[in-house]
Order: structure tokens, then sequence, then C-alpha cells
């Protein structure tokens, strides 16, 4: 059982530290700049304890299992809890060729802030709506979207905020209906 207990040390705090540094580089690119060194602090100290025990052992080939496997499933529980924080905020953009004003309607019933904008595509008339929200809440809103018009052509752009400007971070684009 002794024999055990370094590896399963290592493997633990391993995903422990990794998963810190994921919740650091997120919380830093979102703009929270308080509690990313805090992290930091707390991640350096975890991998510096389990270095070091690593390098106490290096005759134990379990040692360097238990370090790359606790890296992997760090990195695994770090994109888990990066997704269920959800911390930011986001930008949508909606196309659709539909009247949207019962959309329109049912998105500012839920307090989201919206533009709404008559325009002209490719294949005539469109409206845009461009949406400002949590991105905690943009799987309500899909649904929302998707309801009122599932062939609405979706784009999501990460923003950070900084002195009341947005600065795109990330675009994803996404299709909220089934095509035909």
């Amino acid at each position: 059982m002794e024999d055990l207990f370094i590896p399963i040390l290592i493997f633990f705090a391993r995903i422990f530290d990794v998963s810190i540094s994921t919740l650091r580089i997120m919380l830093l690119n979102k703009g929270q700049k308080l509690i990313a060194p805090l992290l930091g602090f707390f991640e350096a100290l975890i991998w510096v304890i389990v270095i070091s025990q690593v390098m106490k052992n290096l005759d134990s080939p379990i040692n360097y299992i238990a370090y790359a496997g606790g890296f992997a499933m760090g990195t695994f529980v770090g994109i888990f809890l990066e997704k269920k924080l959800a911390v930011g905020t986001s930008f949508i953009q909606v196309i659709t060729k539909k009247e949207a004003s019962n959309l329109v309607q049912a998105l500012r019933r839920k307090k989201l802030r919206i533009a709404s904008v008559k325009a002209q595509g490719n294949d005539g008339p469109v409206n845009i709506l461009y949406i400002m929200t949590q991105r905690k809440d943009l799987d309500s809103i899909f649904k929302i979207i998707r309801f009122h018009n599932p062939r609405a052509f979706v784009t999501v752009e990460e923003l950070t905020v900084a002195n009341n400007q947005c600065m795109e971070r990330k675009k994803v684009f996404r299709r909220v209906g089934k095509t035909k």
C-alpha cells in the first residue's frame, strides 16, 4: 500500500494543479486579474511539491505514469470546469430570412439587450439581430431561437469588455436548426 501512496498523491495533485492552471488562464482571458495571481500561487506550489516527489523517487516508473496521467486528467477536468463556469460575455448575431418580431419579443422578455436591423442578403431581405448576453445563458437563448426560427444562421463571439468597449476574442459559427 505504501508503494502506491506517492503515485496516487502525484496523480491527484497533478489533476488539481492543471485544473487550477486552466481556470487561471480562463480568468485572465476574461479580464479577472485579481484572482488569477492567487490561483497561480497555488498552482506553482502544488507543482513544486509534486515534482519534488517525482525527483525523490526517480527509480519508480509508476511515478512518471502518475505524473503524466494526472496532467491529462487535469486537462480534462479543467476543460469541464471551464465549460460549467461559463464565465464571460458573448455577442450573438442572428441572421434570418423569416420575419423576426416574435423572436425579438421573446428574447426581450428574457431581459436581453438586442438590436434588430433589416438588411438585404444575396437572396432578398433578411433580419439581423445583435444580442449581448452572459456566456452561461447561451443554451437558453439558442432554444428560443430554435423555437421561433430553426433555420436561422447564428454566430457567437466571445468578448472581453474593457472600458465599455468590447474586443472580439473567438468566433464560433453555429447553425441553430437542421438544414434540409
